[in-house]
């Protein structure tokens, strides 16, 4: 079962990057900054992007944005930030997700096509 929901994630973490690649307000964002970063719900991330390789927000043990911010910040870099969204850490993110998609929220609409192409729902 948990292989199983290792698979839906994975399978949901790349269509929302290409999602996220076709908006290319977020690339447009790196032309001025080092990092961009998309905020979660939850306080954390769900999309960093690197104008170039750089391993310092991963030293941090932190999972929450305003800290790496402030790693950020004081390593003189500059960040932008995009669109906050819901992400999936942990099986009651995939709840919370499996109910906002029963309630056909309308912004899930794309989510809810992709999940019955790969027969998770």
């Amino acid at each position: 079962m948990t292989l199983f929901i290792l698979n839906c994630i994975n399978r949901f973490f790349y269509a929302v990057i290409f999602l996220l690649v076709k908006k290319n307000k977020n690339f447009n964002l790196l032309n001025n900054n080092d990092f961009v970063f998309g905020a979660s719900y939850d306080g954390g991330y769900y999309l960093v992007g690197m104008k170039e390789a750089n391993d310092i927000i991963f030293k941090s043990e932190s999972g929450n944005l305003k800290d790496i911010i402030n790693i950020v910040e004081s390593n003189n870099l500059k960040y932008g930030l995009t669109n906050k969204k819901h992400d999936i850490d942990d099986y009651e993110d995939l709840i919370d997700l499996s109910k906002r998609i029963n309630i056909n929220d309308n912004k899930l609409k794309n989510t809810k096509i992709f999940l019955k192409e790969i027969e998770v729902i």
